[in-house]
């Protein structure tokens, strides 16, 4: 079931006398009470379909912020497993959640998603979807797509809404798309961190979560994340991956490419007014709460906040990993770490949460490894690239444990 618009509209287009957030705002009213559902996105897809911004947000609750709700969705995350199962099939889809499952909102009980197109002439084109959630178990009631004419005739008036807004959100499109390919350059050009970029980015969220940080807020967080080491992609190859200590010059080089990122960050993010600050947190993500860090050797509150977070996000990650002069670092050693530098290398609230996120991490690994079989997902690196299998983790009478794609 979809529903589609036409792109030789104009005549409706032009009659819209309000902005295109207060129109989408009213059809979401409107399908929201005709469904009996409390909250009504619309969510629009970049063209690779790997990313979800959050265009418009209607919600019954009066008192239900709508910075709650994540406004830009990274879908190569397993929690949005229901917009790429979407995407996959171009049709409705309807979930059910429990203590195994996670909503985007918090405390949704059940949700739909209902793809939207574009057609121009005889092409269509997946562009977005609509999200439905309530807070109450119920059964997504499809005979009514098909027979209330109200509720056809508002998604697809939503779903011309969505196309105007496709222009308007084309250079942030183009950002993160460049974001990912330097993340994929940086990918093949540290083999010893094939994802790193993105531990980072999760990293950064989760702490900016325990800091009661806005959705919006986080968002910038995580793209910082995924953006602070693009400037490595400026040094040779050699001396990433050496696997004997650094020289003075090469580690010279090494310490310019915070500059280079806080350039590159600029460049592609510098015009966006959503992704304003991010360069700033970018360049100074090795600076030290003692000022020992670079490039400017700032200190304390002359730090940005955030650059602190993808501080330590960086360092807790780097020690989780191997690498070509190290072996990854057990929890226990990385804890000690993080307090033996707390105040001095680390700013020090970040050093109580950081270590509260990994001793709960590690105690969730220690259950999950208890059990005789679990999901899970197998990284393999080459060389040349990385390969991902999902599966499942056998537990063979506690001695070992077998792997099946």
């Amino acid at each position: 079931m979809s529903i589609t618009s036409n792109l030789n509209s104009s005549r409706w287009i032009r009659s819209q006398s309000n902005t295109v957030e207060k129109e989408l705002q009213k059809r979401q009213k409107q399908i929201s009470h005709i469904l009996d559902y409390d909250i009504c996105a619309s969510l629009i897809f970049n063209d690779t379909r790997n990313i979800a911004f959050v265009k418009s947000i209607y919600t019954k609750d009066i008192n239900l912020h709508t910075d709650m709700f994540p406004q830009t969705i990274f879908l190569n995350r397993k929690t949005y497993n229901s917009i790429n199962e979407l995407i996959d099939k171009k049709d409705i889809i309807e979930n059910h959640h429990n203590h195994n499952t996670c909503p985007i909102l918090e405390g949704i009980k059940s949700e739909t998603f209902i793809p939207v197109f574009s057609s121009n002439g005889s092409t269509m084109s997946l562009i977005g979807c609509l999200y439905l959630g309530t807070y109450e178990y119920k059964n997504f009631p499809s005979t009514l797509i098909s027979e209330d004419k109200r509720i056809n005739e508002n998604i697809s008036d939503i779903s011309k809404l969505l196309t105007l807004s496709l222009a308007k959100f084309e250079q942030t499109f183009n950002a993160i798309n460049m974001i990912n390919i330097f993340a994929d350059i940086l990918k093949h050009k540290d083999h010893f961190l094939p994802n790193h970029s993105h531990n980072v980015a999760n990293w950064c969220k989760e702490i900016g979560m325990e800091l009661g940080l806005s959705y919006k807020e986080l968002d910038k967080l995580y793209i910082a994340g995924l953006i602070h080491d693009v400037g490595k992609t400026m040094v040779d190859y050699k001396i990433l991956n050496k696997p004997g200590k650094l020289t003075e010059e090469e580690y010279k080089i090494i310490q310019k490419h915070p500059i280079d990122s806080y350039i590159i960050s600029k460049s592609i993010l510098g015009n966006i007014s959503e992704f304003a600050g991010i360069p700033e947190m970018v360049k100074h993500h090795h600076e030290r709460y003692d000022g020992g860090g670079y490039p400017d050797g700032l200190k304390e509150e002359e730090v940005p906040f955030n650059s602190y977070i993808i501080g330590i996000s960086d360092a807790v990650d780097a020690m989780l990993s191997n690498r070509a002069y190290k072996k990854a670092m057990p929890v226990s050693a990385i804890i000690r770490e993080l307090y033996k530098n707390k105040g001095s290398q680390f700013h020090p609230r970040l050093v109580d949460i950081m270590v509260g996120k990994l001793t709960k991490a590690q105690k969730q690994l220690e259950e999950t490894l208890n059990h005789s079989i679990i999901l899970s997902s197998l990284i393999i690196s080459f060389k040349e690239d990385i390969m991902i299998l999902e599966g499942s983790l056998s537990n063979i009478d506690g001695c070992c444990y077998v792997f099946k794609p």
